[in-house]
């Protein structure tokens, strides 16, 4: 009888049960041992690769998957976990190229087209994502990874209630799926249904107790529905559990005032002198510790820490302004000669039975509290912070081609489509995407009906409260850089002066500080605007329950205050002339 080249099946599934306990040094000192024995296991080769890319040893990884290839050269799933190592490493378009070969040697290979759509994904290509998770669903109909993961594309991708959907289907596979009911949780939330989003972030807790980041959910969802208090409650239970979340720690920072006695405070600063916190975590708590100084009064820390965490977050995303040079050049030749040519495609379109109001000007500029005023009036839908335009206009490619009655047709016949998939009733409806006065032009030549009210503040203000913030994504890149800020801000000012010039009349500028001093005066004159009969809950838009989704949720819940735009003032010594 011939010796073995392989391992008894018994001894593999002790193998396979350190892998998927993550004991990848154990699994490691296992395989090398049993390959003194097994030479020539090309199984044992692709399971120590496993172990060395656990332990992100990728170029060991790599010589094992290719032993394991060259003893067995039909053998799939060395490829398939060649794929996933290249994805781990950010290499998406080889880890693609590694699933294709797997599925050439083994066409009815789910896994393989799972993995291959969460490539898809991280690549931004939903569709082709979506079809690879369909596929592997529909080779093994059980397989709630599949589904988990096209819910999640389908979430991102804008099919919320597809989304919904496809977790439901899980839920229906294993009821007891923690991530099923979280990731639903998720969805939810981005419907609005708030309450059901968190019965089911509450779902996944009872079933996985230290679930950290269904916690952080629930909390940033509570404070969405002015339910700070219970917000507040969740986070420190999470830090409780958990003290080194440091994004929780930033939540918490923003959603109460501290006088200086929290043991929170200590704690940050210890972990700041940590040489062994990653970027992403010491940002965290450079804004947090920033924010708590500030409520402190200690505005020399609290500028320290702000701009250690500037610095980090600049570090981290790598922007140049040159992109939005040439962006905004690009717009403006798009418009030039405008002001005589604005009529030629305004008769074609008519607006739709849905009247939008876009409500623009740079972030932290007031759109938030605009917005919340907007939407205490009985008819008009707050929908918050709309990507729909933007995605249009890429979609149409408005800014490098030409106009045609067709692209603008599809232009607003895309952004409609979208608005309408929305929950609600009234006529009007809020799109408050701030950067969105880059599109004026656009908006106007498509839907020359619609109202576009710009939100002017204290330049000073403005940018300062920019430099303060924490963007959790990567819409204002240029936001941690004083110079950045700075350019963009001009950008932004040349710009809207360049659509007053060419669209005279056509957009509402609102005098963010005039407001603050005289709030009824100008609240009355922002409704007379939109065209609506004057509501008194207009006066009492702090007391809308809404759901607020944006950084000025905890704002919008007060009353108008003067002054709002001094708060720079406390950190002047430290800026010169900055801005």
């Amino acid at each position: 009888m011939g010796v073995s080249k392989e391992p008894i099946d018994s001894e593999f599934f002790i193998l396979l049960q350190f892998y998927g306990n993550s004991e990848f040094h154990e699994l490691k000192t296992r395989c090398y041992s049993m390959l003194e024995q097994f030479p020539n296991s090309s199984k044992l080769y692709n399971i120590l690769g496993g172990a060395h890319t656990g332990l992100e040893e990728f170029e060991d990884a790599m010589k094992c998957y290719s032993q394991a290839l060259k003893i067995s050269p039909n053998y799939a799933e060395p490829y398939n976990n060649m794929g996933n190592a290249f994805k781990i490493k950010g290499e998406l378009e080889n880890a693609i190229k590694c699933f294709k070969k797997a599925l050439v040697l083994k066409p009815n290979f789910p896994e393989v087209y799972n993995n291959m759509g969460a490539s898809y994904q991280e690549l931004e290509n939903f569709p082709l994502a979506i079809l690879q998770f369909e596929t592997a669903i529909e080779l093994k109909h059980d397989y709630i990874d599949a589904y988990i993961n096209k819910g999640n594309a389908l979430r991102i991708y804008g099919k919320t209630q597809a989304s919904i959907q496809s977790f439901r289907s899980a839920l229906k596979i294993d009821p007891n799926s923690a991530i099923a009911h979280f990731s639903l949780g998720l969805s939810l939330r981005d419907d609005m249904r708030f309450e059901e989003a968190i019965s089911s972030f509450e779902v996944s807790i009872n079933i996985k107790p230290n679930y950290f980041e269904a916690y952080n959910f629930m909390g940033n969802t509570l404070k969405s529905i002015g339910k700070t208090g219970k917000a507040v409650k969740v986070f420190e239970k999470v830090l409780a559990i958990k003290e080194d979340f440091f994004e929780v720690h930033r939540h918490l920072a923003f959603a109460k005032k501290f006088d200086g006695s929290e043991p929170q405070i200590q704690m940050l600063l210890d972990f700041s002198l940590h040489s062994n916190l990653s970027n992403v975590d010491l940002i965290n708590i450079n804004f947090t510790l920033g924010k708590i100084f500030e409520d402190c009064k200690q505005f020399e820390k609290s500028y320290k820490f702000l701009l250690e965490g500037n610095r980090l977050r600049t570090k981290e995303i790598k922007y140049n302004i040159k992109e939005d040079l040439e962006l905004f050049s690009s717009i403006k030749d798009r418009f030039q000669g405008t002001k005589k040519e604005a009529n030629t495609f305004n008769k074609v379109y008519n607006s739709r039975k849905i009247n939008p109001i876009f409500i623009i000007g740079m972030p932290r500029s007031g759109t938030t509290l605009i917005e919340q005023i907007l939407c205490s009036h009985s008819n008009i839908y707050g929908a918050g912070e709309l990507n729909f335009l933007g995605k249009s206009i890429e979609r149409s490619k408005l800014v490098n081609v030409d106009f045609t009655k067709d692209s603008l047709r599809e232009f607003q016949e895309y952004y409609f489509e979208k608005l309408e998939s929305l929950p609600f009733k009234e006529n009007n409806v809020t799109d408050k995407m701030p950067l969105n006065f880059r599109w004026c032009g656009f908006i106007l030549k498509a839907m020359p009906n619609a109202k576009i009210i710009h939100v002017k503040r204290d330049r000073m203000a403005t940018c300062f409260s920019i430099f303060k913030s924490y963007f959790s994504s990567n819409g204002n890149r240029y936001a941690y850089d004083f110079e950045d800020i700075k350019a963009y801000y001009n950008l932004y000012f040349e710009l809207m002066n360049f659509w007053k010039l060419n669209f005279p009349g056509k957009i509402y500028e609102l005098d963010y500080e005039a407001l603050t001093e005289m709030p009824e005066k100008e609240i009355r004159k922002l409704i007379n605007f939109t065209g609506l009969k004057w509501e008194d809950s207009c006066l009492n838009f702090h007391q809308n329950v809404r759901p607020v989704m944006t950084l000025s949720k905890t704002q919008v819940r007060e009353k108008i205050y003067k002054g709002s735009s001094q708060g720079w003032k406390n950190y002047k010594q430290y800026l010169d002339d900055c801005f």
